[in-house]
């Protein structure tokens, strides 16, 4: 069964995860670093800056939870896996979501 056809017997559901500040920081900051030394040297390699992130120089990520448009772009696309993973597969069964897009990240107070 090919990709397209998967997704048409599928039903669409959205979900929110709720984690604290803290905790994403912690849990996260190992493969960010990683992510951007990788980036770094891309960035180099091209000759400027790739994307709004490394426009924005690269900020911790206690800065990026104050910066929802970066931080969706770090959760919801670079460290997607990173995160998710651990909190929704136990790494052997096989998935049983499809997850498209994320829409959003924020820090509530």
């Amino acid at each position: 069964m090919s990709l397209s056809s998967s997704r048409s017997h599928m039903i669409q559901h959205t979900f929110l995860i709720m984690i604290k500040a803290a905790d994403l920081i912690r849990h996260l900051t190992p493969a960010y670093l990683d992510w951007v030394a990788e980036s770094q040297k891309d960035d180099e390699l091209c000759g400027n800056p790739k994307d709004e992130l490394a426009e924005a120089g690269y900020p911790d990520l206690e800065s990026l939870v104050h910066n929802p448009p970066l931080l969706t772009l770090v959760i919801g696309s670079y460290l997607l896996d990173q995160f998710l993973n651990p909190l929704t597969w136990d790494g052997c069964t096989l998935p049983k979501y499809w997850l498209d897009t994320i829409t959003d990240c924020h820090l509530e107070w």
